[in-house]
């Protein structure tokens, strides 16, 4: 590894990771290159959304993805996301709805 660049091969993630408690995301300085395996193991988590890296910006995809079911990620800005449960999504009205309709 040098400075300003992670490059994350593989990574396996239970309850050291992702607790009751919440998460201290790895944070990286510069980019981080995704590959390899990321595989989530639930044990007991709550349902939300934990963050596991931040970085100034990602590079590439895992290779493969194994994740419970319930269990998503995403990248979100400058940060790597884990979600169990339902992914929030945006409130709306009615009225906003018909407006983008044309109605």
């Amino acid at each position: 590894m040098s400075a300003g660049h992670l490059a994350v091969g593989s990574a396996t993630l239970g309850a050291d990771a992702v607790s009751s408690g919440g998460t201290a995301p790895i944070v990286v300085t510069g980019t981080a290159q995704l590959g390899g395996q990321l595989e989530v193991a639930d044990i007991f988590a709550g349902d939300g959304t934990y963050e596991i890296m931040r970085a100034d910006s990602f590079q590439g995809t895992f290779d493969s993805v194994l994740l419970p079911d319930s269990w998503s990620w995403r990248i979100e800005g400058h940060s790597l996301l884990l979600t169990k449960g339902p992914v929030p999504v945006e409130a709306t009205s009615w009225g906003r709805i018909k407006s983008t309709l044309g109605r």
